[in-house]
């Protein structure tokens, strides 16, 4: 599940509130705890909860030079994608969200979104930028709200309760969106269909046989025992 709290402004006492109002959130993610101070420039804090790479090394917020991100999410295709840029990148940990900081140096958070086979949130400090980004997966499956501070700086959280305190209004995250630190930006639509299928009835639910097979598939690879509901 985990939990993660983001405040991107410098209020010092604001900064104490945020750290406050995370704590109702500890819930999502008794493993490890970790929070990361960056003064004037901001605040993120993240609970863990472990399911891939058990280990410390996938503590978050991980960071990369002048990167910092928390990610709540199931990258499914984080395999191929480690592959893919292992080359130029040296991966601290066995965590399928850690393949997103290689893709964001290489394709910037657009692109990135839209290349990955997942439910994810995330929120990434660039601080050679001085920029803080963040995006939702197409469905929405995994939860983020956002909304302004008192000083109009922009927070972000897993829940609502982390920021209703702290923000006069708490809005979603939309899904199929990023944030590029000014603005929200549509990266994929579900509701917008191309073509519709001609197929018949009986190769459309084949199809969709198929492709519910994979879905629970590629969801049964974990660290940890896996269960259903």
């Amino acid at each position: 599940m985990c939990g993660f709290s983001v405040y991107t402004g410098g209020d010092m006492m604001l900064r104490l509130s945020v750290v406050s109002e995370f704590q109702k959130i500890k819930y999502r993610g008794p493993d490890n705890s970790v929070t990361c101070d960056f003064g004037e420039k901001g605040w993120m804090g993240f609970h863990r909860l472990k399911i891939i790479d058990k280990s410390d090394e996938g503590n978050q917020p991980l960071i990369h030079r002048n990167l910092h991100m928390v990610a709540n999410g199931e990258v499914y295709n984080y395999q191929s994608l480690m592959e893919e840029y292992k080359e130029n990148y040296i991966f601290q940990s066995e965590s399928d969200c850690e393949v997103i900081i290689p893709m964001f140096m290489e394709l910037g958070m657009l692109e990135t979104a839209r290349r990955l086979d997942a439910e994810f949130v995330c929120v990434l400090y660039d601080s050679d930028q001085d920029k803080y980004l963040a995006a939702r997966d197409p469905i929405g499956i995994r939860p983020m709200f956002y909304g302004y501070a008192s000083d109009g700086k922009i927070m972000f959280a897993s829940e609502m309760k982390a920021l209703s305190e702290l923000c006069e209004e708490v809005k979603p995250f939309p899904p199929g969106h990023i944030y590029d630190g000014e603005k929200f930006e549509s990266f994929m639509d579900i509701a917008n269909v191309d073509q519709y299928t001609g197929d018949e009835m009986e190769e459309v639910f084949r199809k969709i046989n198929v492709l519910l097979t994979k879905g629970v598939e590629k969801r049964l690879h974990a660290d940890v025992p896996v269960g259903f509901l």
